[in-house]
């Protein structure tokens, strides 16, 4: 749980945020709204390190079943 307090992460996750959000503003693609962007962002700040791990690792038996790893 630590890991994902870390400073650079929590700015790296608010800068994505916000780019997101403003690619939603500038309606780049029609159904591509607000609530879409923060649940990409969230999920992807949630399960991009356990996706990381089990690929450096070379865990490939584990790659579909990272969400019930985790």
């Amino acid at each position: 749980m630590i890991e994902y307090l870390r400073p650079w992460k929590m700015f790296t996750l608010v800068i994505g945020v916000a780019l997101l959000v403003l690619g939603a503003i500038a309606k780049i693609a029609p159904d591509w709204d607000i609530p879409i962007s923060l649940l990409m962002a969230l999920l992807t700040y949630a399960f991009a390190p356990l996706t990381m791990r089990i690929i450096l690792e070379r865990r490939w038996i584990h790659l579909p079943f990272a969400l019930l790893i985790a």
